[in-house]
């Protein structure tokens, strides 16, 4: 698995009592002071992606999602719209679920000693989320009470409008998914490197699976390393200034790790100001990702069999507008999805 920059000040008051010791972050985010520096990757060491949370259903997990700041947590909006009612619903017609949400944890299953649980207290989706075409995939999860900060859980970074991501700048993902496609769960939260892929080459090499302008590609041209089942909900980071900045939530894959089928995300940068109206989030958590250089996505068009010259390219418009009729095959319209094959769909496993 694996997008502006502002000066931030990061201020740290830790209370030791006996072998825990709580860190209250003021004005800061991504900071991983454990980092040493899926599919294809390799266990991640505890600490090292200190915003990660499993998000559980029914005490069955269900997504990852990215800590934003001490109550409010970011994630895939497929995650949660099986669960989702609007207000409109009355209570009586309601089927009452059980969601929770583990921040510090490392282990899928052993004991966590750095772990904390809370309950969700509301869930919010985006309101222009299409569950045919898992365009717009972002929501928001408040938690119950606040969560304190410490070496394995803080905050994460938010992509702020206007960042600007590069064909081969380099993002990281981490999550509890598959480690292969079809496979089965991790014992442990899991870390892969892939670089951005651009919007051109994106639509060369899947034109039918791209749902709107709102998501960015990252993954490698051969395969290998990806994000997959279970990763749904989880952040694509970069690091800017020093700070780890989430730029793309985990949410579409044509299969996991195969060639020419990057990983889609959504947008984060393009959702600053819904994000901030929903969770008055100040500015100091977002940070403006700045590229340097040429793009070299630039020079690449989906329609140019110089530059695009897969066979299925040559259809790429006729594909693109046929889009949502496939999707539709393969993603249900109703609350639950039918995840009967891994092609083309959301990154959440099966209900």
């Amino acid at each position: 698995m694996e997008r502006t920059h502002t000066v931030l000040c990061f201020v740290l008051i830790a209370m030791t009592t006996g072998a825990d010791s709580e860190v209250v972050a003021m004005s800061a985010c991504g900071q991983a002071a454990l980092s040493p520096r899926i599919v294809g990757g390799q266990e991640a060491s505890p600490g090292s992606w200190p915003w990660m949370v499993a998000m559980y259903v029914n005490f069955e997990f269900r997504c990852g999602g990215a800590l934003i700041n001490d109550q409010w947590v970011l994630t895939a909006a497929h995650c949660i719209f099986p669960y989702f009612y609007p207000p409109s619903v009355p209570e009586a017609f309601r089927e009452n679920f059980t969601i929770q949400v583990f921040l510090g944890r490392h282990n899928f299953s052993d004991p966590n000693p750095n772990q904390k649980q809370r309950e969700v207290a509301q869930m919010i989706l985006h309101p222009q989320y299409n569950n045919d075409d898992v365009s717009h995939d972002m929501a928001l999860l408040k938690l119950h009470q606040p969560v304190s900060f410490s070496q394995y859980i803080q905050p994460v970074c938010i992509a702020a409008g206007g960042s600007v991501l590069h064909t081969g700048d380099m993002a990281w993902v981490a999550g509890w998914g598959v480690t292969e496609e079809g496979g089965s769960f991790p014992s442990a939260l899991q870390e892969v490197s892939v670089p951005i892929v651009g919007d051109n080459q994106c639509q060369c090499y899947i034109p039918t699976l791209l749902p709107e302008s709102d998501t960015l590609c990252a993954g490698l041209s051969e395969g290998g390393k990806d994000s997959c089942q279970g990763d749904s909900g989880g952040p694509l980071v970069v690091k800017e200034g020093g700070a780890w900045v989430a730029v793309g939530v985990v949410s579409l894959g044509e299969g996991c790790a195969r060639a020419k089928a990057p990983g889609v995300y959504a947008q984060v940068s393009l959702y600053q100001d819904w994000i901030q109206n929903q969770t008055s989030l100040e500015d100091d958590y977002f940070v403006t990702v700045k590229a340097t250089g040429q793009d070299p996505d630039m020079g690449f068009s989906y329609t140019d069999h110089a530059t695009c010259p897969s066979a299925d390219c040559s259809w790429g418009v006729l594909w693109l507008s046929l889009r949502h009729m496939v999707l539709k095959l393969k993603v249900s319209s109703s609350h639950l999805f039918s995840l009967t094959t891994s092609a083309g769909l959301p990154r959440a496993p099966p209900l």
